[in-house]
């Protein structure tokens, strides 16, 4: 789950597949590009999973309409 003022987008995995669910949005699966980078095909966007020093995941990175928002992990 990553916050951003109100903005939250929580991401879920089901049968192998990643989804991602932004406030007030419906659930989209998110497919990979790389290890750390995940496009959505029904929007052009994409999220990548930033990791800090230890190399656990404390970010998400959201690309959509050429501006990237910064989101921390929340639990």
């Amino acid at each position: 789950v990553q916050a951003y003022d109100n903005f939250i987008i929580t991401i879920s995995k089901e049968s192998n597949k990643l989804s991602a669910q932004a406030t007030g949005q419906s659930k989209i699966e998110i497919f990979p590009v790389s290890e750390a980078d995940f496009i959505f095909k029904e929007i052009n966007a994409k999220i990548s999973f930033l990791k800090d020093e230890s190399g656990k995941i404390n970010k998400l990175m959201l690309n959509q309409n050429d501006t990237n928002i910064e989101l921390p992990r929340i639990d």
